[in-house]
């Protein structure tokens, strides 16, 4: 996957939008990096899928997840009330890195997932 510098990647977007072109875009959560194809175009390693429906892999997965602690959590969510309180904003994205373990492999993790829109 070839990513782009910001301004080309928007670029990109614009022009693809603006000939109607169908395309798949990704970008990083800090925004540094963006990749933009069109859908015709995509590499073979992408899959993606829309509306899907449950997928036997015909293998018993498990998946542990470690979140934050729920104090700091809530430290981190008065923040944001106090923030919309003040009109510094009205719409947040409160996020956090979450550590998971699991014995499948992230293509069967795709391939078993029940989601409305999955991308692997």
């Amino acid at each position: 996957m070839k990513f782009l510098p910001p301004k080309e990647g928007f670029n990109k977007i614009s022009a693809l939008a603006s000939k109607n072109i169908p395309f798949l875009f990704i970008i990083s959560y800090d925004k540094s990096k963006i990749f933009v194809e069109p859908l015709l175009s995509l590499p073979k390693e992408i899959e993606f899928s829309f509306n899907s429906s449950f997928n036997n892999i015909g293998k018993k997965g498990y998946l542990a997840k470690y979140p934050i602690n729920f104090n700091e959590y809530l430290s981190a969510f008065n923040r944001v009330i106090e923030n919309i309180k003040a009109g510094n904003s009205y719409l947040f994205n409160l996020t956090f890195k979450t550590s998971i373990s699991t014995n499948l492999e992230l293509k069967e993790i795709f391939k078993y997932a029940k989601a409305p829109f999955k991308l692997y």
